[in-house]
C-alpha cells in the first residue's frame, strides 16, 4: 500500500502494563489497606501523632471486590481527599523494592499526583506502601483514588487480516517483503466493524524478535496517523483525520524476523 509521508517519532521507554481496572477507581475502604500508622473511623482514615508529625501509613490489602488490586497494577495518577486546615501535608509512596513512586512529596488536597515507576530491568515494581504526613495539625483522609489508562486490545485475526505476514494462532510472524528483498514486514488490514469511527489517542505495539528499533506505520489510507522509528511497547500518539483506521505496518530492513504479539489502543 502507498505511504504518503514519514513523521519520525523517538521511541519511548516501555510502559508498565495496565491493571484489570481502569479510569479513576476508589480504593478508600479498609478492605483495600492494612494500616500501620493511624486508624479507620467508620468513613475516614485518622492520622496518628508521632511527635512532631501526624502520620497515616498503609500497605495494600487484597480483601476487596478487586482482590489483590495492586499486583501488576501500575496506575499513573493518584488523588487523595483530606482535611487538615493550616497544615503542610506530604505524601510518600514506595514500591516493593523501596523505590519512591512520588517525586515531590508536597501534597495539596485533591491534587492529581503523577506516579513514576522504575522501568530498569526487573521493574516496574508493585505498590508497597502509602503514607500521608501532616504538620502541625491532624489529618482526616476521606477518599483515595487511583487512575489507570484504559488500554484495549485489537490485534488478533478477529480484528485484522494480513496483507504481509500470517496468523499462527497466537501472533503475527513477519515475512520477507517480495518487493523489497532483505526487508521483514507485517502488514495488518482491518476487518469487521470495530474500527468504524474508532478514535483512540495512543497505540502500543508489542513484538518479539526483530530489531530493537523498527519502522512503524498506522494509516487511515491518507496521511499517516502515526509513523516513524518504533521500539516494542512504546506509546505513540495518534493524529486522526476524517478516515477510519485502515492498516498497520511494522518492518525492518535487516531481514530480521519478528512477530507482533499484541496491539493495544488507549481509549480516553
Amino acid at each position: 500500500m502507498p505511504v504518503f509521508g514519514i513523521i519520525v517519532k523517538k521511541a519511548t521507554p516501555p510502559t508498565p502494563p495496565a491493571p484489570s481496572w481502569s479510569g479513576w477507581t476508589d480504593f478508600t475502604d479498609p478492605e483495600n489497606w492494612t494500616v500501620t500508622e493511624g486508624s479507620w473511623d467508620i468513613t475516614k482514615w485518622i492520622t496518628e501523632f508521632t511527635d512532631p508529625y501526624y502520620d497515616w501509613k498503609v500497605e495494600p490489602l487484597g480483601t476487596g471486590p478487586l482482590d489483590e488490586w495492586w499486583v501488576g497494577a501500575y496506575p499513573t495518577l493518584m488523588r487523595i481527599t483530606y482535611s487538615s486546615p493550616g497544615s503542610q501535608v506530604e505524601c510518600y509512596m514506595k514500591d516493593t523494592e523501596g523505590g519512591s513512586l512520588v517525586s515531590d512529596p508536597v501534597y495539596n488536597n485533591l491534587e492529581e499526583k503523577t506516579l513514576v515507576y522504575d522501568l530498569s530491568p526487573g521493574g516496574p515494581y508493585d505498590i508497597a506502601s502509602l503514607q500521608l504526613r501532616s504538620f502541625p495539625n491532624s489529618n482526616e483522609i476521606t477518599k483515595i483514588e487511583f487512575y489507570a489508562p484504559n488500554w484495549v486490545e485489537h490485534w488478533d485475526n478477529s480484528d485484522f487480516d494480513s496483507y504481509y505476514g500470517s496468523w499462527d494462532g497466537s501472533k503475527w510472524p513477519s515475512v520477507e517483503d517480495p518487493y523489497n528483498p532483505g526487508t521483514q514486514i507485517v502488514e495488518l488490514d482491518v476487518i469487521g466493524t470495530w474500527y468504524e469511527s474508532y478514535r483512540p489517542t495512543k497505540v502500543r505495539i508489542t513484538y518479539t524478535g526483530g530489531e530493537a528499533t523498527q519502522y512503524m506505520l498506522v494509516s487511515d489510507g491518507g496521511p499517516p496517523v502515526a509513523t516513524g522509528d518504533y521500539a516494542s511497547g512504546a506509546e505513540i500518539d495518534l493524529t486522526w483525520d476524517v478516515n477510519d483506521l485502515a492498516f498497520i505496518i511494522v518492518s525492518n530492513d535487516n531481514n530480521t524476523p519478528f512477530s507482533i504479539t499484541k496491539v493495544e489502543w488507549l481509549e480516553d
